[in-house]
């Protein structure tokens, strides 16, 4: 199952949880629906460590924690 099938999935069974998808290869197609199934944001590959630990800490915040 690709990362798309599974926040499709998700969100069709009611579960809405932030993803952050990490990508090899630009794909617009792709990035458009991931983002409208609710993905908080689409990082290239390889990403930094601190590119990705500043969507989690996005995530937390928002989620007030």
């Amino acid at each position: 199952m690709s990362g798309l099938q599974l926040q499709s999935h998700l969100t069709a069974a009611g579960r809405h949880i932030p993803m952050v998808f990490i990508v090899a290869a630009s794909d617009e197609q792709g990035r458009e629906r991931a983002l409208e199934l609710g993905a908080v944001n689409i990082l290239g590959s390889p990403s930094e460590d601190k590119a990705l630990l500043k969507e989690i800490r996005l995530i937390f915040e928002a989620d007030g924690k």
